[in-house]
C-alpha cells in the first residue's frame, strides 16, 4: 500500500480483528497479538522504507 501512494496519508477503517490479523501478518515481531479493541486507533508511519507505530490500540477517545 505504501508503494502505491508514496508521500500520501492512507486511512484504513475496519473491524479490530481484521486490523489485528493484518498487523500480525506484516509486522509479527512488533505485533505478536491479534487483539484490537473496537473503535480503537492505531497509527503506523512509513518513511524511506522504515516503519514505526506511534499509537497502538488507543481507546482514550471513547471516554
Amino acid at each position: 500500500m505504501f508503494l502505491r501512494y508514496p508521500g500520501k496519508r492512507v486511512l484504513i477503517v475496519s473491524h479490530g480483528a481484521f486490523i489485528g490479523l493484518t498487523l500480525k501478518q506484516i509486522l509479527s515481531t512488533v505485533f505478536p497479538d491479534t487483539y484490537i479493541d473496537n473503535t480503537s486507533l492505531t497509527i503506523l508511519n512509513h518513511f524511506d522504507g522504515n516503519g514505526e507505530c506511534t499509537l497502538y490500540n488507543c481507546t482514550k477517545h471513547i471516554i
